[in-house]
């Protein structure tokens, strides 16, 4: 089986005390079989372009093993953000761009949501949007109208709602063709449910933790999908939705 972890950390975090340096996690790359990972930094990195340009780097070095998310504070100038936006997906080749409601404290129909989107939508790229902890900003059901007004940007859901919430992601996922959802931290009953009401069709395989890469494979193993399920939900729709290469030989 081949997989894509389509949510992943490294560098350091203040916003939750966490640091995650690169040979901790190609170590846990191998360890757990993860064959291509999409890198972000975490919404507390001390030195956020520096963590970008080092998953440029590692990129560079692993083309078809690493790939990069854009994660920055949208919070400022609009036009600083997408000059930074722009830079790591036209000149550095990153895949997509993450919002991160609870880290950034960024409610998704706010203004500076709105910009991110719209610079998305013109370089089309799709959005990994942090979902369930950090409520109220981090509640899928805010994602509704957002999925609608942009039927042109495929919207990931980060953590499908994380249990409290998971509900609510369903109906997003329902509701809205271009959303799919990623199953970091959802307990096993969410994601029998998850696949009970969608399928295979719109779930992403992701860690976001640095020990969560087997853990994860394995809930999926647990709710027992099938085999050509699992090749959807380990990588072909993430390679799908982000335009990975490797989708073509798979």
């Amino acid at each position: 089986m081949y997989y894509i972890d389509a949510h992943a950390h490294i560098g350091d975090c203040r916003v939750f005390d966490m640091n995650v340096t690169e040979k901790q996690f190609l170590h846990e790359m191998e360890k757990s079989g993860v064959d291509a990972a999409i890198l972000q930094p975490f919404p507390g990195a001390f030195d956020y372009l520096a963590v970008h340009d080092q998953i440029y780097r590692m990129s560079r070095e692993m083309p078809g093993k690493i790939y990069g998310l854009v994660s920055i504070n949208p919070h400022k100038d609009r036009n600083i953000l997408e000059k930074e936006v722009r830079h790591y997906v036209e000149d550095c080749g990153f895949v997509g761009i993450k919002l991160h409601t609870q880290g950034h404290a960024v409610h998704p129909g706010s203004r500076d949501a709105h910009a991110l989107y719209e610079i998305a939508a013109g370089l089309k790229i799709p959005v990994n949007v942090h979902t369930g902890l950090g409520v109220p900003f981090a509640m899928p059901s805010l994602l509704l109208p957002i999925g609608k007004q942009y039927p042109e940007i495929t919207f990931v859901v980060a953590h499908s709602g994380t249990l409290v919430y998971s509900a609510e992601a369903v109906i997003l996922a329902n509701e809205c063709e271009n959303v799919y959802l990623d199953t970091t931290m959802c307990v096993i009953e969410d994601l029998l449910m998850l696949k009970r009401e969608l399928g295979a069709e719109k779930l992403i395989f992701a860690s976001d933790s640095l020990k969560s890469m087997t853990l994860e494979q394995m809930k999926f193993r647990a709710a027992e999908f099938s085999e050509e399920d699992l090749k959807k939900v380990f990588y072909r729709n993430a390679a799908k939705v982000f335009g990975l290469d490797v989708y073509k030989d798979l």
